[in-house]
This record gives structure tokens, C-alpha cells and sequence, in this order.
């Protein structure tokens, strides 16, 4: 009998940043050389990638031993690092898996030592966890939905359904959200986050995000006879595909070649500008010469940054729904909407509350707002686009009527979509 321990450094992407590569050579140097003095002469030490760690305890005589060395070295691993005079803290992340009751093979035990290390990374980082049923259900729950997800990327099965972005004067449809669902075999929806996850880890998002745009513009004509062609598609991009000038370019270039640039708009997270300085400077220019839009999601649940935010001139602003979330009886919400209403006027961007729900929401944003724009159950819920453009504009004549300021000039409903900045 053995165990094998997984060890993943925590915050270790963080050192490289803040410190630089050579600080974290060192720390990794560190590491070994501390696992490496508490482990036995028949134990095995290994890293196996970037800032990740094995030990095969050999022999192993009682469970105990083992849980007393990794909790040891889970110790060891929180005191601070001295590197060239620089206080380094790092913690890791330990997993446990034994032979043969949890495999009998050096992947199916690093896997489900691996899948251990998770699940104390997610309860505690610096803790440790052992391989048990649970896990293993876990694990093979989630073999099964990446084998389906396969399975449902060959068979097209993701599709687009669109979300309304209103006019709070006219209740009017300016634009709308595109969104992501998966239609599986039996017929069942699966919202995002039931799949997008592991849509990322197999590689799958960007090739469906591409079937997402190819969607919109092969219904496009259809959606311009309906509400006209002067409404914007919003699609949304990860932080981890705004880092990748390549894709980015490409996703720029499929949309540039429609014809329908100015219809379409980018929605990234604030922590995609903080994540991917590479966006801004090669990606960020061709999406502006293109004439696509920019529109920065979840506005104030980040890493807001007024420097980069007249950094990258977004043409949108989405006020995160936890600001919007029964605003009329939360003061400091309040406050902060109307810091943030004052922001989108200094920087003439336009906002977009997300996440209105109820009456009393979309009354207290037009009585003590000059936001125009809105989104949200209240007004429409996410819909596949043939029932959409069967809809038309009768999806919102259930709701309440305009704020009262209504449109005095008597212009037209519908808004022009806002020149690109």
C-alpha cells in the first residue's frame, strides 16, 4: 500500500506577477527543498508542471502517518518564504489519494488525488482533503457531462436566446443580450452555468462562442424585419478569451465581414481589462476600427478602475444586478448608483441597470435616476430567437408603463444606437 499526495501552490500566478519570474523560480526551489526535509528516504518527490507537486508516501503502514506528514507540509508551506531579502507568502493546497483502494494506476490515482486537492482548495486553501465516495461521484459526474458536452458540441446543440435591453422612457427594445443555452437530447435546457465551466476546461467556448455569432447573423434579416435594423447584438466574451489576441482578432473578423459591425457590442467583465493588458493593445484597436461596441458587464462587482475605465472608452456601462436587487431599500446601493449614474454621465456612457425584477426597482431608477436603459425579468426573460422575432414587440406590453418623464419632444421610440467612442 502507498499514498500519493497532490500538492498545488495557492496564488502562485500572483508571485509571478508581483514579484516576477525569477522570484518565483525561487519559490518554487523553495518548496522542493521544504517537502523534500519532512518526506522519508522512500518517499517519492516530483513536480510534475508549473506549480504543481506529487509525493508517493512508500511504505504505508497507517492512514495516520499520512495525514500527520501532508498536514505537516501543509504547515510548512504557510510560513513566509525569504527570497534575496523579499517576504513571499504561499500556501498549497494538498490531496490524497491511496493505492490500490482509490486506483491502481499511477493516472487514476494522480486524478483522484488531484480532484482531492480541489476540493480543499475550495473549502479552505492550505487545507488538506482525501479522496472518498464523494469525490469520486463528483469526478464521475463530471467525466459524464464533459463526454456529453463533446457529444452536444458535434451535435450543435447550443443555442442563442436573446435577452431584451429597454428604453425606460418609451419601453422601447434598443438591443438585445445574447445568451447561451444547451438543448440536450431529451429536450432539456441547460442555463450557462450548468455547462460553461467545463466548456472552458475542454477547450469547447471559443468554438461556441463562434456558432453564437454564426447564429445571430443567419438570423439577422429576420430580426431587422421585425424590429429594425438598427438594433445592437450583445455577445459575451471571458476574461480568458480576451486574453487571446489570436481568437480575439478572429472573432472581430467574423463580425467585420458581415456587413454588421455597428450592430454588435463586446461585453467583458471589469476583470477582463485588469487580466488581459494584451486586449487593449492589440485587440482594442481593431475592434474600434471595425465599429464594433464595447460594453463592460457587472459594472462595480470587480476591480473597478476609473483609469482604465477612460482607458477603454466603453460605449457601456451594465450596472451589476447587486446594486439593482431591491434598490429601494438599500441606502448604500443607493449611493453607489448614484456615484455610478454621475460616472456613466462624466464619461457620456451609456448604462444599462441590470437585473430589474420588480415594480418598485424600475419606479425607484426613474424617480431618482437618469439611467435610460434596463434589463431584466420585469421586462423580458431570455428567449430563443425564432420566438423572439414570433414575439415581436409584444413581449413587454405586459409590464409597467414608461417612467414618468415619458418622451415630451414626441421623437421617435426607438433610439439610434450611440456612435462608437
Amino acid at each position: 500500500k502507498l499514498a500519493l499526495a497532490f500538492i498545488d501552490l495557492d496564488e502562485f500566478k500572483r508571485v509571478n506577477d508581483v514579484h516576477g519570474h525569477a522570484v518565483g523560480d525561487a519559490l518554487l526551489c523553495g518548496v522542493a527543498d521544504r517537502i523534500r526535509a519532512m518526506i522519508r528516504a522512500t518517499d517519492i518527490l516530483g513536480r510534475i508542471s508549473g506549480d504543481e507537486f506529487v509525493v508517493i508516501l512508500d511504505p504505508l503502514v497507517k492512514r495516520q502517518q499520512v495525514t500527520s506528514l501532508v498536514d505537516r507540509i501543509g504547515e510548512a508551506l504557510k510560513q513566509p518564504f525569504d527570497i534575496d531579502g523579499i517576504p513571499v507568502k504561499s500556501t498549497g493546497s494538498i490531496g490524497v489519494a491511496f493505492y490500490p483502494a482509490h486506483g491502481c494506476d499511477y493516472e487514476t490515482l494522480r486524478r483522484n488525488a488531484d480532484a482531492a486537492m480541489y476540493r480543499a482548495k475550495m473549502t479552505d486553501k492550505g487545507g488538506v482533503a482525501f479522496f472518498n465516495r464523494t469525490i469520486g461521484r463528483a469526478i464521475s459526474e463530471r467525466i459524464d457531462l464533459e463526454r456529453r458536452l463533446k457529444g452536444a458540441f458535434e451535435g450543435r446543440q447550443f443555442k442563442t436566446v436573446l435577452q431584451a435591453k429597454l428604453d425606460l422612457f418609451s419601453r422601447t427594445i434598443v438591443g438585445f443580450e445574447a445568451l447561451l443555452r444547451w438543448v440536450d437530447d431529451q429536450g432539456r435546457i441547460h442555463p450557462p452555468g450548468a455547462f460553461l465551466a467545463a466548456a472552458t476546461t475542454l477547450g469547447l467556448l471559443d468554438d461556441i462562442t463562434v456558432i453564437q455569432i454564426e447564429e445571430i447573423l443567419a438570423n439577422l434579416d429576420r430580426l431587422d424585419a421585425r424590429f429594425g435594423d438598427d438594433l445592437f447584438y450583445s455577445v459575451n466574451i471571458s476574461a480568458h478569451q480576451a486574453s487571446r489576441p489570436t481568437f480575439m482578432k478572429s472573432i472581430v473578423r467574423q463580425i467585420a465581414a458581415s456587413g454588421r459591425a455597428p450592430n454588435f457590442m463586446l461585453e467583458l467583465t471589469e476583470d477582463s481589462f485588469l487580466k488581459a493588458g494584451s486586449f487593449q493593445k492589440q485587440v482594442l484597436p481593431q475592434v474600434r476600427a471595425a465599429g464594433i461596441r464595447i460594453s463592460i458587464d457587472d459594472f462595480g462587482a470587480g476591480y473597478s478602475s476609473l483609469a482604465r475605465l477612460a482607458e477603454i472608452t466603453a460605449d457601456e456601462l451594465k450596472i451589476d444586478r447587486s446594486f439593482v436587487s431591491s434598490i429601494h431599500n438599500r441606502s448604500r446601493s443607493q449611493s453607489i448608483l448614484r456615484a455610478v449614474n454621475s460616472l456613466g454621465e462624466a464619461f457620456n456612457i451609456r448604462l444599462v441597470a441590470e437585473g430589474v425584477e420588480t415594480e418598485k426597482e424600475l419606479a425607484y431608477l426613474c424617480e431618482n435616476t437618469t439611467i435610460r436603459f434596463g434589463q431584466g425579468y420585469l421586462f423580458h426573460k431570455p428567449t430563443f430567437i425564432d420566438d423572439v422575432i414570433a414575439a415581436g414587440m409584444r413581449d413587454t406590453s405586459g409590464v409597467p408603463g414608461p417612467c414618468p418623464s415619458g418622451r415630451p419632444d414626441g421623437a421617435p421610440a426607438r433610439l439610434p444606437i450611440p456612435a462608437a467612442s
